[in-house]
């Protein structure tokens, strides 16, 4: 969505925006089985595929915007606090 935002914003033309994410996770953290072993991710990778008549400049230029105002990106970025809370029906 932000792609789209951003692209929109910039008058860049996208015909396809695609995307891919992988990321490296020791379940060993996970399961708690080690509490020394983090049960997040230890790096994720994006791969964003973008389709249109634009010069790679142009695509450089909105993913330059993008990375500096996706929400979901910085959250992965820096730190937020979370607040959790159960309700018990």
């Amino acid at each position: 969505m932000t792609w789209r935002i951003w692209a929109e914003k910039l008058g860049i033309t996208v015909d396809e925006i695609t995307a891919h994410a992988e990321g490296d996770v020791d379940v060993q953290g996970f399961f708690g089985l080690e509490d020394a072993v983090r049960a997040g991710f230890t790096e994720v990778r994006l791969v964003v595929k973008v389709t249109g008549p634009e010069t790679p400049e142009r695509y450089r230029e909105l993913q330059e915007a993008v990375d500096a105002h996706c929400p979901v990106l910085d959250i992965t970025r820096n730190p937020t606090p979370v607040a959790t809370s159960v309700e018990i029906a």
